[in-house]
């Protein structure tokens, strides 16, 4: 029996005679199945993994609505589909050159479904077609705008490279956009992960004169890593991020991925060395929130300098958070915005 078969064997002994089951029963059967990946820094996306699997093998259906919890939201409720569906095997199907390859796949219902419904549209000029937001062209295709996001008929079988892509079925994914204040006329952008260091930022960069920012943005928190392409959409191109964000587990996550996302769009980044620098000066605070642990290469993403105090902090499970570094904090540091690469 695979993880899915035996997830969802488990969704439905859990259920009874309901179909329904609440994203907290799920989470209590995710984390009694798959300890070690419950515990993971991605277990969300793990549980997100097995539930988008489960769905492409026809044997459950995700809410459309959702938890809500970035980076990774998770259905509020999965409905149980009665039986599974009967493997139908390989069908003798007119299929276009650019499906040819169904010829050879198993294919049960819900991933036959899925390829009728892209056959006749690539037939009836789908290829010609512009490129649309992927939500848009998920909603035309297959009835549910979040259809493709969750790779519906499951991402192994349907969406591995040579299948279904986003070049076949003219569709991009289009970033979350961020707010955003211009400060000035350079090329790189500073991305801060609050509010008020948004506020801040922004208020001292605009008076001043002299740095290299043309831009503050507000990555709203755990949203930042999938706003920062929106960056190649800025009136004045940016040619490097530099990110700051709270020292705890979750900001330095955040920060990693950041910097990933940047680099995935060809665009430079790293840490604001001396906006992290200034913060790890400050007086940590206890936490009772978030990991209790976390990988020792976490701290790899700040300079090598500031990695041993970082991790201090994270082992005595204290945080500091970016409003250490205040207005006033920085309105007495002379030039804090200069950024040297780490």
């Amino acid at each position: 029996m695979t993880d899915v078969e035996r997830f969802v064997a488990e969704l439905r002994e859990g259920a009874g005679r309901r179909t329904r089951v609440d994203n907290e029963e799920i989470w209590r059967i995710f984390t009694r199945l798959f300890v070690d990946a419950s515990r993971a820094v991605d277990a969300r996306k793990q549980l997100a993994d097995l539930i988008g699997a489960a769905d492409g093998a026809g044997l459950i259906q995700p809410s459309v609505s959702t938890d809500n919890l970035a980076p990774v939201p998770l259905p509020r409720f999965v409905t149980l589909i009665d039986g599974r569906p009967a493997r139908v095997g390989r069908r003798l199907v007119p299929w276009v050159d650019a499906l040819a390859w169904a010829s050879g796949v198993d294919l049960n219902d819900v991933r036959y479904d899925v390829l009728d419904r892209v056959n006749r549209w690539l037939r009836d000029g789908g290829a010609e077609r512009p490129i649309i937001p992927a939500e848009e062209r998920s909603a035309e295709l297959f009835d549910d705008e979040k259809a493709i996001g969750r790779r519906i008929g499951g991402p192994a079988t349907l969406w591995r490279p040579g299948r279904l892509s986003p070049t076949l079925l003219r569709f991009e994914n289009v970033p979350i956009p961020f707010a955003y204040r211009v400060v000035g006329d350079g090329t790189s952008l500073l991305m801060v992960e609050n509010t008020a260091a948004f506020r801040t930022c922004a208020r001292l960069l605009a008076a001043e004169s002299g740095h290299s920012y043309c831009a503050v943005a507000f990555g709203q928190g755990s949203w930042a890593p999938q706003t920062v392409p929106a960056a190649l959409d800025h009136p004045t191109p940016i040619t490097e991020v530099h990110y700051w964000g709270d020292l705890d587990v979750r900001g330095l996550e955040i920060t990693r991925d950041v910097l990933a996302a940047a680099r995935a769009v060809d665009l430079a980044a790293h840490v604001h060395t001396s906006l992290w620098s200034l913060m790890l000066t400050k007086r940590p605070i206890p936490t009772t929130k978030g990991p209790t642990t976390f990988h020792p290469t976490l701290v790899d993403v700040l300079p090598a300098h500031l990695r041993q105090r970082a991790t201090t902090v994270l082992s005595e499970r204290h945080r500091i958070p970016q409003e250490r570094v205040g207005y006033e904090v920085l309105l007495r540091t002379p030039r804090w915005w200069d950024c040297p690469s780490p």
